[in-house]
This record gives C-alpha cells, sequence and structure tokens, in this order.
C-alpha cells in the first residue's frame, strides 16, 4: 500500500505580511467588539428589570 507524504512543518512558508496583516485586523476587531460587549453588559446592568 503507498504511502502519502506528509509536507514537513520546515517547508511550510512564513507567514507573509499579508497575513501578518490580518491576523492583527482580527485581533483588533476582536477587541472592539469585547469592549462592546463590555459597554452593553454596563448599559443593562444599569437598565431597570
Amino acid at each position: 500500500m503507498p504511502t502519502t507524504a506528509m509536507p514537513s512543518p520546515s517547508r511550510r512558508p512564513a507567514a507573509t505580511p499579508s497575513v501578518s496583516s490580518a491576523l492583527a485586523e482580527r485581533d483588533q476587531a476582536r477587541k472592539q467588539a469585547q469592549d462592546l460587549l463590555r459597554k452593553l453588559d454596563a448599559a443593562n446592568a444599569d437598565a431597570p428589570c
């Protein structure tokens, strides 16, 4: 039975600038979302039930 060769991790290309910027944008968006959720939670805590 033939075995399929798996590429070694060292052969993977390094992260490109576009990948790095995409990750940075994702992290920034996550921080903004968390901030908005905190503000929403605070507003809901102040609202009468």
